[in-house]
């Protein structure tokens, strides 16, 4: 695990040749603060040479790595850790369910579509009884005043 800390490194001079890359600065700052503190724990495991407090050290390099990377991701792409999260459980479910997309049946030509179940005793009605009235469709607004008396003509004037 030593590359990815120095790959880490490489990418934020990159970050820092190229400023345009970071869309989120303070996620960018604390990854590069969480490598320094990463590489000064380091440095004192290797001067007091300790095998506990070393082992200890590497733990701890290992978890600020992952926050770290993890910081780096989200300034690069400008995200928020409920975005990052809300982006991981929609790949899930695309991993867990397959394509996103509900599949379309297309019949080949030719072929007829299997029919319709029939109505039971569920006591649903048939189609013919069946009313369908749109949603989506507008309505139009009925100005106060605008009635017409039974007398006239449902004709609109053209004037």
């Amino acid at each position: 695990m030593n590359g990815i800390p120095a790959i880490i490194v490489a990418f934020i001079f990159v970050c820092i040749l190229f400023p345009r890359l970071v869309k989120n600065h303070a996620q960018f700052y604390t990854a590069f603060g969480l490598v320094l503190i990463s590489m000064l724990l380091w440095t004192i495991a290797t001067m007091f040479g300790n095998d506990p407090f070393t082992r200890f050290v590497s733990v701890i390099d290992g978890f600020l790595t992952i926050a770290a990377l993890l910081m780096i991701v989200l300034s690069v792409n400008g995200l928020s850790l409920k975005d990052l999260t809300g982006e991981f459980k929609s790949a899930i479910e695309v991993i867990r369910r397959g394509e996103s997309d509900k599949e379309v049946i297309v019949p080949l030509t030719g072929e007829m579509p299997k029919p319709r179940r029939q109505a039971g005793a569920a006591g649903m009605a048939s189609e013919e009884e069946r009313v369908v009235r749109p949603v989506d469709a507008p309505v139009a607004p009925v100005a106060p005043g605008s009635q017409r008396p039974a007398g006239e003509s449902a004709s609109i004037p053209l004037e």
